[in-house]
């Protein structure tokens, strides 16, 4: 499925939503910090979300998200 993340940055502090298109939309908050992202969300029927991710030179992302699931790769585009 497509998982839709939408950020807003602030300094290091990043805030926004997190839909992975099988439950509620989750609020998730983190920093962002030389280029390393973490962010965290819980609720929305998925307990706590993590995601890690670096930015790439090209402006993409790409790292983990973590749940009570398990774990997967994960990459965003701008």
């Amino acid at each position: 499925a497509t998982m839709r993340l939408v950020l807003k940055q602030d300094g290091t502090a990043v805030s926004g939503t997190f839909a992975s298109g099988h439950a509620a939309d989750m609020e998730v908050t983190g920093e962002v910090v030389n280029g390393s992202l973490k962010i965290e969300a819980a609720g929305g029927g998925h307990g706590k979300v993590m995601l890690t991710a670096k930015l790439k030179d090209d402006g993409t992302l790409a790292g983990v998200l973590s749940s009570e699931v398990g774990d997967m790769k994960w990459t965003a585009t701008r």
